[in-house]
Order: C-alpha cells, then structure tokens, then sequence
C-alpha cells in the first residue's frame, strides 16, 4: 500500500490499541491525531457504504 492510504487503515488501530493499552492522555497530540485519522476512516466507509447502496438501490437489485 502507499504510504497515505496504509496511514488511513493502519493509523486508527494504533491509535486505539495505545488509548486502550498504554493510558496516552487525551490531550496528547498523537492521540489527537489518530483519533482524527480514525473519524476519517470511518466516515469514508460509510460514504463508500452509501455510495454502493445507492447503487443497488437504483438498480432495483436484491441486497
């Protein structure tokens, strides 16, 4: 993967696997960061999710 789209899915796991396992504040700049890169991923997957729906939809194919 290049480097953008491998931060996009790897930086989220990070993130909470260090909030959940070594205790980072909540105000610490890499928590802020991966907290973000996390809100990002899931709200591209859920415009992707929306974007094949309404595909299907349109088509009047069976989910």
């Amino acid at each position: 993967l290049k480097a953008p789209v491998q931060l996009c899915f790897i930086d989220p796991y990070i993130a909470w696997r260090k909030a959940l396992f070594s205790a980072i504040p909540l105000a610490d700049p890499d928590f802020i960061a991966f907290a973000a890169a996390s809100a990002a991923t899931l709200l591209l997957g859920v415009v992707v999710f929306k974007l094949g729906y309404n595909h299907v939809y349109r088509r009047g194919l069976l989910l």
